[in-house]
């Protein structure tokens, strides 16, 4: 393995696809296996274990940190992209006027990474990266470093519907018709769901954010007595309370959920 990663390294150099300070950097100096392990999800029945391949110090560690940076821009440039929360809230404030029978729903691709098929990954991502000339490798370039690391080494969307709970479940059968492996699971509510760490409610046409938490959130910060730089912890009560408000569109869930942090706070040491 290393030595195809080697090889590839040093073709890409000589065609002139990378410079040359770039190629030897992708190829790391003591390659080791993968590290399998798994997280354990203590709030699933049966306490299932989420499989995790550790890439680090692995053959293909530093050609997969080359391809991330080569087609991260091509993500926030899809009209779906949604950056994180605050991104999220400030597109759904948009939102005004929504009509009787409005379904607020949440699809859930499952097992998306182990489900999507290798050279259809690879074909999505070179179809939408532009190289540019002596600086970027070529498309054929980028889909062989994708296939090294594919095959060398769960995605959540929101959605607003408008035509009502019948046709929603005609729409989930028909695109979970469209490809063998990858299937959509739905949860929709026509007063509110969960997305990111936010719970989205409907009120008089309009949208309410509030803060969501998952029940296995201990809300374990930092303790003040830490080896970390005071301000670590100094800095958790501020972050904390700006994340809430920005949350919380409503005065009256900002103030309940601020006590609630302060709670939290006591009880790990840490002055609010």
């Amino acid at each position: 393995m290393a030595r195809q990663t080697e090889q590839k390294a040093a073709t890409t150099v000589c065609i002139g696809s990378i410079s040359p300070k770039v190629g030897p950097n992708l190829v790391p100096p003591d390659p080791k296996p993968g590290r399998y392990y798994l997280l354990p999800k203590i709030h699933k029945d049966g306490n299932f274990g989420r499989p995790i391949i550790s890439g680090n110090g692995t053959a293909t560690e530093k050609i997969s940190e080359f391809v991330d940076l080569l087609i991260q821009p091509l993500v926030p440039a899809l009209p779906s992209y949604v950056k994180d929360t605050t991104d999220f809230i400030r597109k759904i404030k948009e939102l005004k006027d929504l009509p009787a029978g409005t379904l607020l729903a949440t699809l859930d691709v499952s097992s998306l990474h182990t489900n999507i098929p290798n050279s259809e990954g690879i074909a999505a991502g070179t179809s939408a990266f532009q190289p540019t000339p002596g600086k970027t490798p070529t498309k054929k370039d980028l889909a062989e470093l994708m296939d090294l690391i594919l095959t060398c080494n769960n995605l959540v969307i929101f959605m607003i519907w408008t035509h009502g709970e019948e046709k929603l479940t005609s729409f989930m059968e028909q695109i979970n018709s469209f490809h063998p492996t990858i299937k959509f699971t739905a949860d929709f509510s026509a007063d509110s769901v969960h997305f990111l760490d936010t719970t989205v409610t409907m009120k008089n046409g309009s949208l309410e954010t509030d803060l969501f938490t998952k029940p296995t959130d201990k809300h374990n910060f930092l303790l003040p007595t830490s080896c970390h730089p005071p301000h670590c912890t100094k800095n958790i009560p501020y972050s904390q309370a700006l994340r809430l408000r920005r949350i919380c569109s409503s005065d009256a869930d900002f103030t309940s959920r601020a006590e609630e942090l302060s709670e939290h706070l006591e009880k790990r040491q840490i002055q609010a």
